[in-house]
């Protein structure tokens, strides 16, 4: 699971690596770890990214245990309970060793200042996401398909109120995957504020808001992805109903619209005073650009998540470096729309699901 989690992540650590370690030099990247470790609350920072990692992690193992090849895995609940654990904290502490490195670093910049009590934290911290991650994993082992119990309140609540068909999907993905939901949302707001607050202190164009828009709508690729999931399996009716092209893409915009309200919200509340509302907007249509150019793709063919996941950050990569060499936003946005309307209306009817993805719907 732990080669499998970095083979399939590796678009995003290279976006990652490439945004984080492109902006700062080594001095500032010291500078900055001195800020952490002088305060409690400026820890914080670092603590919330790394949450946003492990679960990122435990959605991974959440959706690797339900995959049929790995059935097997299932079998080791006849291990005995101390090497079952022992094997599920090397592999959450594998899984997590890109924050412990960070960690170590921290760790090294704290003891240069003496700050012992942030050590303690640190530390105590890191143990805390590897016993998460690895309780998580025995649960998925011992109590496999658990079932859900449904309240009395909320069966009323659906006998009363009938539900638009913008809100199916966000409620089945919420109850589906809701920590997904919660990572990358959470991923996407600290970005924007991290984003935003570099406007603070030093002079930029609309370029570095651009380059983090693109990694936070790419963030969302997943979301997407299971969005076409669910209408053309879960919701697979939807096919055979009597709706345009239009109003299909209007649908599809229309719930990532209502599952982006966050990005959205906190886009505008801490939009840079040094841009303009043109830029703003030009962000809003920018990304939901993004979100249709890669519904469209997935009917090309039936691909794997891990695979989508994969092309979207590279996808992600090839944007950075066209708005770094000032392609302006809108012609991206205009060039995603007409690619993406002519790939969905001429394969929209012709896709099929293969066994290759079966496994992720």
């Amino acid at each position: 699971m732990v080669i499998e989690f970095y083979r399939i992540n590796i678009g995003f650590f290279f976006v990652a690596i490439g945004f984080f370690f492109g902006f700062l030099s080594g001095r500032e990247h010291k500078a900055l770890a001195e800020a952490f470790v002088s305060s409690s609350l400026l820890l914080l920072i670092p603590f919330a990214v790394w949450t946003i990692y492990a679960i990122k992690i435990i959605g991974f193992n959440g959706l690797s245990f339900g995959k049929n090849e790995n059935s097997f895995l299932l079998s080791t609940s006849c291990l005995p309970r101390l090497a079952l654990l022992s094997c599920l904290t090397t592999v959450a502490t594998n899984q997590l060793s890109p924050i412990i490195a960070y960690g170590c670093f921290l760790i090294i910049v704290a003891i240069k200042s003496d700050q012992l009590i942030t050590i303690v934290e640190i530390i105590g911290f890191l143990f805390f996401l590897i016993l998460l991650i690895s309780i998580r994993l025995h649960t998925e082992i011992l109590h496999p398909n658990k079932g859900k119990n449904i309240s009395a309140f909320k069966n009323k609540i659906d006998k009363w109120i009938t539900k638009p068909f913008a809100w199916f999907y966000p409620e089945w993905i919420l109850r589906k995957q809701p920590l997904l939901i919660i990572g990358t949302k959470l991923f996407a707001g600290l970005l924007i504020i991290g984003v935003s607050r570099l406007y603070l202190f030093d002079e930029y164009d609309a370029r570095l808001m651009g380059m983090g828009a693109t990694l936070m709508f790419s963030s969302n690729a997943v979301i997407v992805y299971y969005y076409q999931r669910f209408e053309n399996f879960h919701f697979s009716v939807l096919r055979n109903l009597p709706f345009s092209t239009g109003q299909r893409m209007i649908q599809f915009l229309t719930v990532m619209g209502l599952l982006g309200l966050l990005e959205w919200g906190m886009l505008f509340s801490y939009f840079p005073e040094a841009l303009s509302i043109i830029d703003l907007v030009a962000l809003y249509s920018y990304g939901l650009s993004v979100y249709f150019f890669g519904y469209a793709y997935l009917f090309i063919r039936d691909i794997s998540l891990e695979k989508f996941i994969n092309k979207a950050f590279i996808a992600a990569f090839v944007w950075f470096i066209l708005i770094l060499f000032k392609m302006p936003v809108l012609f991206l946005t205009v060039l995603h729309f007409c690619i993406g309307w002519i790939i969905y209306r001429n394969n929209y009817y012709r896709f099929e699901f293969t066994a290759e993805a079966g496994s992720e719907k």
